[in-house]
């Protein structure tokens, strides 16, 4: 929409810059996303989730490079017949939704034999399993690419019907969308009436602001094409109005720039400077370089057609100064749009792609083997530490064992000895009472009172001499709550019927004394001790035959 030829070639290559370098910033922010999308995708280990992000990462890669869009969606069309859920719904429709990309991206790159397969197809899945949204949607991308083929009686008829199944299931953004496409198609089948009709459902069908600006601009095109020229300046500015609403700098500038456009057509050329003063002040906020080499483009164009050339001199001197600084940065968006648009073709893609994988894989699985080489190393020689160390281990534990054993055996007969001193004590001490009694009795029989208080005091000395012996009994039952700490518990848990002189004996007898050695240790008699064992094995339950500390050990 310019003034003359001249001017509409240079706004029209200005729009082209402006619409690269939107893609290429586009494409950067993009990146960032597919390889979170990708890191996605390595981490998962669900099919279906899987499926999902293969899809959405082949959309990301669709305005860098359709090349690749379509090998990732050929491969998650691959990696779905490997599924293990094929006889359920949700393959069915994972299938349909990858055929129904597969198409479109086919059709973007005019491999129209292949896009109209793989459409068909998924459209055939979808009637088949009864998915009334995706056939709706099949039908859709039916009618666009009909309409793409010029064949605008049958892109109609897609149209319709997808647009009969979307009023059922009340989906209005949907809906609007196929709305837009049908009013676009009769656009281009010169049939402006209709294309008005459709644009205008789409405009009430979805009141989102992004939905929209888009049918705003879609109407304008056409009113402006039909030179309705009062109709399409009402829906731009009814698009100022809603940039506002949603605070869209950018686009709130180039509404008013192209609000500008259409009032100068109808040579209102002061109410267009008026706009276009709002386009660049917007556009200076967010420094939008190329809005403004566009704008102050205009302007100076308008200033002209109002004879003011001073103010169009100063007007083109800016513009050619924003001019000057993007050049160059515009003709490597233009050469990065052409490469990244036109790709290598699909044979050849698929060749490379295929050398490329074989060779990846030749070189992870080389480099897999060598990593497991080196850790199998690893664990075997750990394994073999580790075993030299627990067999250490082992022997050192071993060697403890006997030396333990070796001190208890020390000890026990160090105490099996000590008792024995004892007994041998305890023996000489009975001896020694037998003499004290046998002096005692011949000091009775002295009649002279002289000798025998000297009798009495020699006995006297005799007795201190042996003073210590009395307390053996206290002794002794210490010595052996010590040797015998673990027995005379078991006695006391297991036997509290006896009497603790009967536990007594018994822990004699288990530190291996005979009677004899018993009975001068306990200064009493044999037939005493033999008693003694006769009551313990009647209150145990005891045949003579029967080890009494073997039985009590072994309960």
């Amino acid at each position: 929409m310019r003034f003359n030829k001249n001017s509409l070639l240079k706004q029209g290559f200005c729009i082209l810059c402006c619409f690269c370098f939107a893609i290429s910033g586009f494409g950067q922010d993009k990146d960032s996303i597919a390889r979170q999308l990708r890191e996605d995708l390595h981490q998962s280990t669900n099919d279906s989730l899987s499926t999902k992000l293969r899809l959405r990462l082949a959309a990301r890669y669709k305005v860098l490079n359709l090349d690749s869009s379509r090998v990732i969606a050929q491969r998650a069309l691959n990696k779905i017949e490997e599924a293990h859920y094929k006889d359920s719904i949700v393959f069915w429709k994972e299938k349909a939704n990858i055929l129904n990309q597969l198409g479109i991206y086919s059709a973007k790159q005019s491999y129209n034999e292949s896009a109209l397969s793989n459409y068909l197809e998924a459209l055939h899945i979808r009637e088949k399993i009864k998915d009334t949204f995706g056939i709706s949607t099949s039908y859709h991308n039916l009618g666009v690419f009909f309409r793409h083929q010029k064949q605008y009686e049958k892109s109609i008829f897609n149209f319709e019907k997808s647009i009969r199944l979307k009023q059922q299931l009340n989906k209005p953004k949907s809906l609007a969308s196929t709305y837009n496409m049908l009013g676009a198609t009769y656009y281009l089948n010169k049939k402006i009436d209709s294309a008005l009709h459709y644009h205008v459902l789409a405009k009430v069908t979805d009141t989102s602001a992004l939905a929209q600006a888009k049918t705003n601009g879609d109407l304008a095109t056409v009113y402006y094409a039909n030179k309705e020229y009062d109709k399409a300046i009402k829906i731009y500015r009814e698009n100022v109005q809603l940039f506002k609403r949603i605070n869209n700098l950018n686009r709130t500038s180039l509404s008013h720039m192209n609000l500008a456009v259409l009032l100068t057509a109808i040579d209102e050329k002061d109410a267009a400077l008026v706009h276009l003063d709002s386009a660049i002040t917007l556009a200076k906020k967010v420094n939008n370089r190329r809005y403004l080499e566009k704008q102050y483009f205009s302007r100076a164009n308008i200033n002209e057609r109002r004879e003011d050339y001073k103010q169009a001199f100063l007007d083109y001197r800016i513009y050619k100064f924003y001019n000057d600084s993007i050049q160059d940065i515009d003709e490597a968006k233009r050469i990065t749009e052409i490469e990244l648009n036109y790709a290598f073709e699909k044979e050849k893609l698929a060749k490379d792609l295929k050398i490329e994988n074989e060779a990846s894989k030749k070189r992870l699985y080389f480099i897999l083997l060598v990593v497991s080489l080196f850790l199998s190393l690893v664990v075997i020689w750990l394994l073999r530490r580790n075993a030299k160390h627990k067999l250490t281990i082992s022997k050192h534990k071993l060697e403890q064992e006997k030396l333990e054993q070796l001190k208890q055996k020390l000890a026990l007969a160090t105490r099996e000895n000590e008792l024995r001193k004892v007994i041998v004590s305890n023996s000489l001490q009975q001896e020694t009472l037998n003499h004290v009694r046998d002096d005692i009795k011949q000091i009775i029989d002295i009649k002279n009172d002289k000798e025998r208080k000297s009798a009495l005091r020699a006995l006297s000395a005799t007795l201190l001499s042996y003073k210590k012996g009395l307390g053996f009994s206290k002794e002794l039952h210490s010595y052996l709550e010590e040797v015998s700490i673990d027995f005379k518990s078991k006695l006391d848990h297991d036997f509290p019927d006896l009497k603790e002189q009967e536990k007594e004996l018994l822990c004699l007898m288990r530190l291996n004394l005979n009677t004899t050695e018993i009975g001068k240790l306990k200064s009493t008699t044999v037939a005493a001790i033999k008693s003694s064992r006769h009551r313990i094995r009647k209150k145990l339950g005891l045949t003579s035959d029967t080890d009494i500390i073997d039985y009590i050990e072994n309960l």
